[in-house]
């Protein structure tokens, strides 16, 4: 249900684009972008042709890539802890600088300015 109790559909559109402004809010963006093509790519492969799509994946991964595979793993936990590391650093500055920020601006307006949270 949404706000105020209505019923509302939200449409596909709508839905995308929340999807969007998530990953680019999340800086994961081009990882979206790859998994959408790589979920298209899926989809418009022949019913006929998957199985020879998957002895190739799996070839590839058992032979060629398997040592990439098994690096990246590690690589996307750094990656997912220095960007939460990175978040907290730039939120606590945000709201050690706010109440400076205000003071700054208040000597501009003659009404009481609320603080800002940053």
């Amino acid at each position: 249900m949404a706000r105020g109790g209505k019923n509302r559909e939200v449409t596909w559109a709508q839905a995308s684009r929340d999807v969007v402004i998530k990953l680019i809010t999340t800086g994961q963006l081009p990882l979206g972008i790859f998994g959408a093509c790589l979920l298209l790519i899926i989809y418009k492969t022949p019913d006929a042709d998957m199985p020879k799509v998957w002895d190739t994946v799996r070839l590839f991964i058992n032979v060629h890539a398997g040592l990439g595979y098994l690096l990246n793993i590690p690589l996307m936990c750094g990656w997912y802890f220095h960007a939460k590391f990175q978040r907290r650093s730039a939120e606590t500055e945000l709201r050690r600088i706010a109440p400076e920020r205000t003071k700054d601006q208040q000597q501009f307006f003659q009404q009481k300015l609320e603080s800002t949270k940053g």
